[in-house]
């Protein structure tokens, strides 16, 4: 009997890059907390912004051994659904008569960049140090349309920061990695406006604009996201 001819078995297959590659895209769509608001009723503004969605694309650019360097942009949108929700129902329980309203909401937008080191690329844990800078606005409303009495008031304030963190990727296959980062946020620069605006009866009480420079948030920020390397 003669023998079987062997049989050829295709390579097995490359193992999964985990690490960032130059030219890898990283997608991340998580919630994170903003850096406090300083000054007078600062930790009420905090609240009201204090957790926000947030988005961010990371591009691979360069890899040298265990250390690649990434580029990306990030936006961050807050607003406080449940305690403006309750604010507003709480009004409107205790000042039955006319309809007052109160919003609120923060939004930033930040370029970064990144340093990660992977001792292994098929590691499943990947730290990385990243630094963003960018523009930060946080705006309040508030209005009154009674029988009596209506008035408006705004207050807006735009800062710019520059936030150092330490990140960490947690590879979950098939291209999905877990985010978390923990960093400071130290504001450089702050402005300021307010208008205020109050009339009893149709007469014209209060009438009042004002804006100035202010001291820029700042304080420890936290953000977890999932996000998509391909």
């Amino acid at each position: 009997m003669a023998p079987m001819a062997a049989i050829e078995l295709p390579p097995p297959p490359p193992a999964h890059v985990r690490w960032l590659e130059p030219g890898d895209l990283e997608l991340r769509f998580g919630t994170g907390t903003n850096p406090r608001v300083r000054g007078d009723a600062g930790w009420a503004l905090w609240a009201l912004s204090w957790w926000g969605f947030e988005g961010a694309a990371d591009l691979g650019l360069v890899r040298l051994g265990p250390f690649a360097l990434s580029g990306g942009a990030q936006l961050n949108y807050g607003t406080p659904v449940v305690l403006r929700t309750a604010t507003n129902g709480a009004l409107a329980y205790f000042i039955p008569e006319g309809t007052t309203r109160v919003k609120a909401r923060s939004v930033g937008v930040d370029a970064r960049g990144a340093l990660h080191v992977s001792r292994k690329k098929d590691a499943y844990v990947h730290p990385y140090f990243v630094s963003a800078f960018g523009p930060r606005w946080l705006m309040v409303e508030a209005s009154r349309d009674g029988n009596v009495v209506d008035g408006r008031a705004s207050w807006s304030q735009m800062s710019w920061s520059f936030t150092p963190s330490l990140g960490m990727d947690i590879v979950l296959g098939r291209g999905f990695v877990l985010n978390g980062e923990l960093g400071w946020s130290e504001g450089v620069q702050a402005e300021a406006e307010s208008d205020v605006s109050l009339s009893a009866v149709g007469f014209s009480v209060i009438d009042k604009q004002g804006s100035g420079s202010r001291e820029a948030p700042r304080g420890m920020v936290f953000s977890t996201a999932l996000g998509w390397r391909f």
